[in-house]
């Protein structure tokens, strides 16, 4: 889940396009910012940018924050997985 920092930025993005803070909130709940997505996955910060730079992990930009949604994460770890167990 966003920091409360990250979420009041995002939040203030999407309420200038016109985004219900309800919706926002339900979509906040499934997105993870860079670090977290590293934690998660027990990576660096810079292999997750990297994966997304090579196109391997999909994310989106809300302004100069990188948010994934945990269903691209889980979607690209289950790659890693099956990429290790091939070599």
């Amino acid at each position: 889940m966003l920091s409360s920092a990250n979420f009041q930025r995002a939040r203030q993005l999407l309420t200038n396009i016109k985004l219900s803070p309800t919706i926002f909130c339900d979509m906040a709940k499934n997105l993870l910012t860079v670090s977290q997505a590293a934690k998660l996955l027990k990576v660096s910060p810079s292999a997750i940018h990297d994966a997304i730079t090579r196109g391997r992990l999909n994310s989106t930009r809300v302004g100069t924050i990188v948010l994934i949604s945990r269903s691209n994460l889980e979607k690209y770890a289950l790659s890693r997985q099956h990429t290790k167990t091939k070599k």
